[in-house]
C-alpha cells in the first residue's frame, strides 16, 4: 500500500510511470504534485534541476504533505524556491519545462 510519505519520494525521484500516481489525499499529475485537490499544489518540478515550493498554509495535514515533498525534494538534490500558492498555480498552467523558461515567458 502507498503511503504520501511515498507518494512525495516517488513524485521528487521521477519514479512514477503513471502520470497519476495517487494515494486518498495526495497525487501527482505531470510535474506538480497536490494535496487533496487540484486547489492546493505543493510543489511543482521543472526539468532544470529545480521545483516551485508552495508556502501556504490550509490544514495540519497539508502541512505534513508539505513536509515530505520538501525533505523528498531536497534528498533528491532539487533547489526550491519558495512561492505562495497562485504563483505555483500559474507555473502549472504554464507548462514551462525550466525555471528560465517560465521567468522569460512571464515578462
Amino acid at each position: 500500500m502507498v503511503k504520501n510519505e511515498d507518494v512525495a519520494k516517488i513524485f521528487a525521484n521521477g519514479w512514477y510511470k503513471n502520470p497519476q500516481t495517487y494515494t486518498k489525499n495526495m497525487f501527482i499529475r505531470g510535474n506538480a504534485i497536490y494535496s487533496y485537490g487540484e486547489h492546493f499544489p505543493i510543489a511543482y518540478k521543472f526539468n532544470d534541476g529545480t521545483a516551485l515550493f508552495n508556502t501556504d498554509k490550509y490544514s495540519s495535514s497539508t502541512s505534513r504533505h508539505q513536509g515530505y515533498v520538501k525533505r523528498a525534494l531536497e534528498k533528491a538534490g532539487y533547489k526550491l524556491i519558495y512561492v505562495k500558492g497562485t504563483e505555483l498555480n500559474d507555473a502549472v498552467n504554464s507548462n514551462a519545462k525550466t525555471y528560465q523558461e517560465l521567468v522569460v515567458n512571464e515578462w
